[in-house]
This record gives C-alpha cells, structure tokens and sequence, in this order.
C-alpha cells in the first residue's frame, strides 16, 4: 500500500514539475491558426486613419490659443511627457497654464444642444443666454472651418486604457447651438446652411479615424445634422427647397465612411498594452509575482482576446471564447480574462446603420410630405425604402426603431414631415 502511495505521490510530483518547466517555458498553447490571422489582422498598418493632415492635433490643442508655429512641438511634447509616465500623465495638454484659452469653461454649459433631441425647444427657452455663451464662444466658431483642412485623424498617443482624448464634443454642441439659434432668430436659410456645411466637416473624417470615441462621437453630430434640421423643415412650409449647401450632404452613407478595422486595432492595442505592463500584478506577493506567470500566458493570452477583436473588425458575429485543454492547463488566467469577452461590438455598427437608415429615409419624407394624404400613402408603402429596422407613421412624423439607441435616449426617432408644423408666431417658419 505504501509503495502504491509513494508511486502515485512520485508521479503526481513528476507531473507538477513537467507542468511548471511547459508553463515556464511558454511553448504551451500553440496559437491556432485562426488565432495568427486574427493577430496579423490587428497588427497590420492602419488601413484608412491614413494621409497628408492628421486632425487629432488640431482638435488636442483647440482649446488654447496658440500660435501655428508653436502648436507642433506643443503637440510632440504632450506626446512625449505622455510616452515617458506609461501612460500616467495628466489628460491634459501641456499648453494649459501657459496659453490662454480660447472660450471661457463655464461658456460650454450654456450651450443647450448637446443631444440634437429638443434642440429648438432649448434654445427658444432662453435665447437670451444661449446668445452669450455663443459671444464667448465666438474664436472658436471661427476656427472651425480650419477642420475642413484634414483628410483624417490618428491618434499619436501610446494607446493604453489612460488615452487621453480632445474635447471632441465641444465642436458638435457649439456648432448645433448656433445654427438653432440662427433659425430661431429667424433665418432659416441661414441656419440650415450653415448645419449643411458643418456637417460636411465632420462626414469628411467619418470612417478614416483610428479611435472608437471619436468615430461614435463623429456618428452623433452626424445624427445631429439629420434630426435638428428635419425639426427646421418642420417649422417651415413643405415647399422649402434645401440649400445648394446640402445637395450632397444627406447623400446615403457610403461604405468608405463606415468605421474601419483601424479601431479596432487601436482598442486591441491598448488591451496588448495592459497585459505585456510590467504592472500587471501591482499589488501582489512576491509569492503570488513568481507564480502569476505559470497560471497567466501574455501571448496566448493576447491570441486568444484577438479573435475577438479580429471578429469585430470583420463584422462577424460573436466568437466562441471556450479555450482549448492545453490553454486551461497552461494558461487559465488568461483564458478566465478571454471568456469575460470584450465590449459589445456589434452596438457599435448598429448604430451607424441606424444613421444610415435616417439618411435613407430623407427623400422618402420630403416625398411623403408632397402627398394630400401622408398617412394614407405611408400605409400604402408607396416609394418607401427597404430598412432592417421597423418603421412607423405618427403625429405627421415617420418613425424610426433604433437598433442601439444610445444611452438616456429614446428608442425611436422622430423624423417629422416638412411642413408639419408650421406656426405663424415660429421665428424660422418663414422662408
């Protein structure tokens, strides 16, 4: 019997010692094919957040008023000084305390049209103070036509999960609150002009980004630039031509302004980042330090959270984040880390196909609006586009089921008729 025991406890001893020279080593698991596929995808050279004028800098340094010769090494210090913490700078630039600002802070939160839903009502609460936090904003109004100038924009920072960002929302809410309350001052054409060409700004970087937030960001004041001036037409009799201004800016959305696998490469990078960090284990043992790297393989780790990522770039649908024997043997805190799965990519395209659907619906409500009777002819489906996503009719408005409503918002847009409501004591219902 004690014989039996020595051999079992003398095998059990073998295995344990052959299992810590495998996981020392790292030869166990081997990726899998589909898994170096997914890694070569993730580490290819940015396919579109490419070309001659990169915006990222323009929008870091908006805040400050600084001289065009200085604002490059401003920007190339910020990336330093962010490059030498590993990612523990200030997500700040460095130009702040030595330039002035270019807008006042508190001048951001009299901007009343961060959400394009109920813009209009907003602004007509209180034109008054919507007027001034405008005035104060007014250097950086007349710096945003030098947007128009960038054919895309990568982020130049190391991407770790500290990144810091622009204020990329201050130029959406600025330039929303202008134009409502440029109608509600009474110039329609104006108004809607100026929506159209802001626009444009901001469809000529949609799709050639590297970051996520910025392509959601982007997305948003596009959604902007489709809701608030449908709530414009509205007001204004059905007849109202659009300005030249706008001809090709509702035009459908293209599949060259759709994100691309650069962002996904850049949120991959920053996970890549995170686990080959030194500081993976702060606050451990020393104990626990030695042993994490037998129970936590970073390469098969990184192999295994990039299908993941790899099927998000693709458009795939989810995959399957079971691990392999060799990988629960050899690596079990990874494949723990792998199996919690990453964000919910797919949000994130269903909501540009939720735009996409807006901007398909556009002409098919400027139709609707032409018709004696616009409910009959909704129900008839007469010259109505083919959406995945349900549509409705009501209160002189078509109605739109989003995909991925965004967070706070409603499930639905609503796109009312131009035309629809039209009042004699609306400032903007004349043309």
């Amino acid at each position: 019997m004690r014989t039996t025991t020595n051999v079992v406890l003398w095998a059990l001893a073998a295995l344990l010692v052959a299992w810590i020279v495998v996981a020392a080593s790292g030869v166990l698991p081997q990726p899998t094919r589909a898994q170096v596929e997914a890694l070569a995808l993730l580490r290819a050279p940015p396919e579109r957040a490419v070309g001659a004028n990169n915006a990222f800098g323009w929008f870091w340094l908006l805040p400050y008023d600084i001289p065009a010769a200085e604002q490059d090494d401003v920007l190339k210090t910020d990336v330093a000084a962010f490059t030498r913490t590993a990612g523990g700078a200030p997500r700040i630039s460095s130009a702040e305390g030595r330039y002035a600002r270019s807008w006042p802070k508190e001048a951001l939160a009299g901007l009343v049209c961060g959400r394009p839903a109920g813009c209009l009502d907003a602004v007509r609460a209180d034109p008054a103070a919507v007027r001034t936090a405008l005035a104060a904003m007014a250097p950086l109004r007349e710096r945003l036509q030098g947007l128009a100038e960038f054919d895309h924009l990568a982020t130049p920072f190391t991407p770790t999960y500290d990144l810091p960002l622009p204020e990329f929302s201050a130029v959406g809410t600025l330039q929303l609150t202008s134009a409502a309350l440029r109608f509600v001052d009474g110039d329609a054409e104006g108004a809607l002009t100026q929506l159209c060409t802001d626009l444009s700004l901001w469809r000529r970087l949609k799709g050639r980004s590297d970051s996520l937030v910025f392509e959601m960001v982007d997305l948003a004041w596009l959604d902007g630039g489709i809701r608030l001036p449908q709530d414009m037409r509205a007001a204004l009799p059905t007849a109202h031509p659009l300005p030249p201004a706008c001809a090709t800016t509702f035009a459908p959305l293209q599949p060259g302004e759709r994100h691309s696998c650069d962002v996904y490469r850049q949120e991959f990078a920053m996970v890549a980042s995170a686990l080959t960090s030194d500081d993976v284990w702060p606050d451990r043992s020393w104990i626990e330090r030695q042993a994490a790297p037998l129970l936590f393989n970073r390469d098969a780790t990184l192999a295994l959270v990039a299908t993941q990522y790899a099927a998000a770039c693709r458009g795939d649908a989810a995959v399957d984040t079971r691990c392999r024997l060799s990988e629960q043997i050899f690596n079990p805190i990874g494949c723990a880390l792998a199996s919690l799965g990453g964000p919910d990519w797919p949000v994130y395209r269903q909501r540009e196909e939720d735009t996409a659907a807006a901007l398909a619906l556009l002409p098919y409500i400027d139709w609707l609006a032409r018709q004696a009777d616009p409910a009959a002819a909704f129900a008839s489906g007469e010259a109505r586009p083919a959406l995945p996503q349900r549509v409705d009719f009501a209160d002189n408005a078509v109605v739109l089921s989003l995909a991925a409503p965004r967070s706070g918002e409603a499930a639905t847009w609503l796109l009312p008729l131009p035309g629809s409501r039209t009042t004699t004591s609306d400032p903007g219902a004349s043309p």
